[in-house]
């Protein structure tokens, strides 16, 4: 499943931002009354057939609740670290300072600051979370040269790492949540 080409980088920008939320923090009752609602549900659906259970409330109680693959996948044991420097080739210590300094300039370009709200204060930079939001608040910004910095961290960072980071979800996600996220990782890497 590829993004459709049609899809301008603002018309993404909602699946940026529900990627950077499933990344940032584990779901909760509300996030999953959004993704309940269409045209997310439908669209989900289509993308993992099993999460229309957990969409509905009707999940087993033996299975793994999403809250536990968070965990397991983004914190500990860190199946699917959620960080560039992780996908990206290279020593990591020297590509997360890199990271750190390029995702710098693009909050300045933005206007942002590192600690905007909780959990980022305790984020490196080169979360993909936080990268994904970044990239979905350049997409809907007036200003040409906010959107470029967008554009820009999107082709220099996070494309790289879309493919490979959505694939290891995929695979080691238990819950349907979490693979249909690395299904929509892989929809959005470039060809």
């Amino acid at each position: 499943m590829n993004a459709p080409p049609s899809l301008d980088p603002a018309q993404q920008a909602p699946l940026w931002a529900l990627t950077a939320r499933l990344l940032l923090s584990e779901p909760d009752e509300e996030l999953r009354a959004v993704l309940a609602a269409p045209p997310a549900r439908d669209s989900l659906r289509a993308i993992e057939a099993d999460l229309a259970r957990w969409l509905a409330g009707e999940e087993a109680e033996e299975a793994p609740g999403p809250a536990e693959d968070f965990v397991r996948l983004f914190v500990a044991p860190c199946e699917a670290p959620p960080y560039a420097s992780a996908w990206l080739p290279g020593e990591r210590e020297l590509l997360g300072a890199r990271i750190h300094d390029f995702v710098g300039r693009v909050l300045s370009a933005l206007g942002r600051e590192r600690v905007v709200r909780p959990p980022w204060g305790r984020l490196p930079l080169d979360h993909l979370g936080l990268l994904c939001e970044l990239v979905a608040a350049a997409a809907t910004e007036g200003e040409p040269a906010r959107r470029r910095a967008g554009e820009l961290l999107r082709s220099e960072v996070l494309d790289p790492c879309l493919f490979p980071f959505g694939r290891r979800l995929r695979e080691r996600a238990r819950h349907p949540l979490y693979r249909a996220a690395g299904t929509l990782l892989v929809a959005l890497a470039p060809e």
